[in-house]
């Protein structure tokens, strides 16, 4: 019961984390590079916010996804847009560059010295049936919980949420009946950028944090994004519960150094059982431009 409790803790942070990537590939087929990055920046964000105005981390959260949001809407609208229809690999490149920028630029700041947020509250817990709950790892899952509720209901019910979901479906269509393009991507890929800001706060609650630690995030972000299915949200949480799942049950047989390889080793597993992942669904083939005649 312990190791369950655990994983579904440790799924919620997870699914967080993974939630901006995955909306952005679901929507844009965009492979963004610099999501690690992101959730690194979000994660300073909100240990600056602690060190220097004491603002608990948890209600510092709204700041770091405000500032990852005009982050990526300015970087989407000066920077990638420019390359937008080049192809998937010429986005990792350019994200991959931003990625490197914004690492160097946190280390000119901060250094590259491990750094964390302690709390009053920090590694205190209560126990329920026997079970040891620590107060700051249900909070990342509440709040992972909430987080998710409220992507769900703004995708489904705002007309925001509906016309990404159409540009999702198919982009051409969509611009058919007047949703603008252009502008439901700008606003895609700072809602992905908001999410990995909001990510980074919640992590940097019980973790260190450095300015290389967007690589060991962006991969658990993917794998948990293609473990639930990709643009699915509420796929995301559970992949995210799903990975920490196997990777508890792993690390009492195998030892905790395997954690890297269990979750690949169960990503490669879901793809060639499941491709389109758990909660994943294949919709119609999109028209492309060649087909109806038209240039992109």
């Amino acid at each position: 019961m312990q190791l369950l409790v655990n994983a579904i803790l440790t799924g919620g942070l997870y699914s967080a984390l993974a939630a901006g990537f995955s909306i952005l590939y679901g929507v844009m087929n965009v492979m963004n590079v610099a999501h690690g990055a992101f959730i690194m920046v979000g994660a300073y964000i909100s240990y600056t916010m602690f060190t220097t105005f004491n603002i608990d981390p948890f209600i510092s959260l709204p700041i770091s996804g405000l500032g990852l949001f005009i982050l990526g809407f300015i970087f989407y609208r000066y920077v990638f847009k420019r390359i937008m229809g080049a192809g998937i690999f010429m986005g990792m490149v350019i994200t991959y560059g931003f990625s490197l920028l914004l690492e160097n630029i946190i280390m000119l700041i901060y250094s590259s010295n491990y750094r964390g947020i302690t709390t009053a509250y920090s590694g205190k817990s209560f126990s329920m049936f026997d079970v040891i709950i620590p107060y700051t790892r249900l909070a990342i899952f509440l709040s992972a919980l909430l987080l998710t509720v409220l992507i769900f209901l703004f995708m489904k019910y705002s007309r925001m949420g509906k016309s990404i979901t159409a540009v999702s479906l198919n982009k051409y269509a969509a611009s058919l009946v007047g949703i603008d393009i252009n502008f439901i991507f700008n606003i895609t890929f700072a809602i992905g950028t908001g999410l990995a800001g909001i990510a980074g706060g919640l992590l940097a609650s019980v973790n260190i944090i450095y300015p290389q630690m967007g690589v060991s995030v962006l991969f658990k972000s993917f794998v948990v994004a293609v473990l639930g299915g990709l643009g699915n949200m509420s796929g995301v949480l559970i992949g995210g519960i799903l990975l920490a799942l196997f990777e508890v049950l792993g690390a009492q047989i195998l030892g905790p150094n395997y954690f890297q390889l269990i979750g690949f080793l169960l990503m490669v597993l879901v793809l060639c059982i499941r491709p389109q992942g758990v909660l994943g669904r294949k919709f119609f083939a999109s028209v492309t431009s060649k087909e109806i005649g038209t240039e992109g």
